[in-house]
């Protein structure tokens, strides 16, 4: 019984220290107007001069979403291929036109650490 003990508490250890080691590949982008950004390093997938990366999204409130971007380097452009909210169900539909990287913007910040 002892050892069945022991080896639920090792299982619940290792099991948060992988939880919390996950946690770890979100790189900070910066807040605009109480929303901040967290880029998710792990998701990057480079295409030539585009990527694809989750972005999660935390506002004031404290509410959260992930966003799934796609960015042009050179063509100074995304859009927002999808949107997830905490329980992993689907927020908005996707856009289907691309939108100019702003200077100093977080989507400006995440093409920055991309490349």
């Amino acid at each position: 019984m002892l050892k069945r003990i022991l080896l639920l508490a090792v299982l619940l250890i290792s099991l948060g220290s992988t939880m919390s080691l996950a946690a770890n590949h979100l790189y900070y982008m910066g807040t605009i107007d109480g929303t901040s950004y967290y880029i998710d390093q792990d998701t990057v997938q480079k295409y030539g001069t585009n990527a694809y990366v989750w972005v999660k999204i935390v506002t004031n409130e404290g509410s959260e979403v992930w966003g799934h971007i796609l960015v042009s380097r050179y063509g100074k452009a995304y859009t927002i291929t999808e949107i997830r909210g905490d329980g992993g169900e689907q927020k908005l539909d996707p856009h289907k036109e691309f939108r100019p990287i702003l200077p100093n913007s977080p989507i400006e910040k995440i093409v920055d650490l991309i490349w």
